[in-house]
């Protein structure tokens, strides 16, 4: 599994989810198979935009088509769950 923490943004801002008082608030335990490392693989994290843009019928295709399950849509579940009573499934 690989751990997802919030960190810097590429302008070196703080994300919205850091807190730095308690760093791994937000932070994520995932299953490697939701990671694509290489950034070739629509809906897994780490998708590039070239997977996107090659995608077959792609005005037939559904806006954000190739960007399910990523960072922000599993903490979103989890938040959903944890609201819900339930057990999250990724939050550390």
């Amino acid at each position: 599994r690989f751990l997802a923490v919030p960190s810097y943004t590429s302008d070196n801002s703080l994300h919205p989810r850091v807190v730095r008082s308690r760093p791994l608030e937000h932070a994520m335990l995932i299953d490697k198979s939701k990671f694509d490392l290489t950034g070739s693989t629509c809906n897994k994290i780490g998708v590039s935009y070239s997977p996107f843009k090659w995608q077959s019928n792609p005005c037939a295709r559904t806006a954000g088509s190739c960007l399910a399950a990523q960072l922000d849509d599993l903490h979103n579940e989890d938040r959903a769950r944890a609201e819900l009573g339930h057990r999250p499934r990724y939050f550390v």
